[in-house]
C-alpha cells in the first residue's frame, strides 16, 4: 500500500502543484484500498482500485468527474454505476474507463 501511494504521489503531485491549481492540496490518501492505476488530466484526477472501483476528484465543471454534480470535488468520490473497471484515462477535459469485461 505505502507504495503505491508513493506511486500516487509521484504522478499526481506536478497536477496539484502547478499554478492555478491553489485550491487543490496535495493529501495522502488514507483506506481507499490497493491502488491499481492513476492519471490525472488538466485539473481533475482518478484512481482506479484493484477491486474495480474508479474514485475521481478535482475540477468538474465540465462533467471530469463523471459523478453528475458539476461540482468542483477536493477530496475524491467513488464513482457510481461502473464497476469492473481496469484503467482510467484523463485528458483536459474528458475522463474515460475500460473495464475487463
Amino acid at each position: 500500500m505505502q507504495e503505491a501511494l508513493e506511486v500516487l504521489w509521484q504522478v499526481l503531485a506536478p497536477i496539484f502543484l502547478t499554478a492555478g491549481a491553489g485550491y487543490l492540496l496535495a493529501r495522502k490518501l488514507g483506506g481507499v484500498g490497493a491502488v491499481a492505476g492513476v492519471d490525472g488530466g488538466e485539473a481533475h484526477s482518478l484512481a482506479v482500485l484493484t477491486d474495480g472501483t474508479v474514485l475521481a476528484w478535482g475540477l468538474n465543471d465540465l462533467g471530469q468527474l463523471g459523478d453528475g454534480s458539476g461540482r468542483t470535488r477536493t477530496l475524491s468520490v467513488a464513482l457510481a454505476g461502473i464497476d469492473d473497471v481496469a484503467a482510467v484515462a484523463a485528458g483536459a477535459a474528458p475522463t474515460a474507463a475500460t473495464n475487463f469485461s
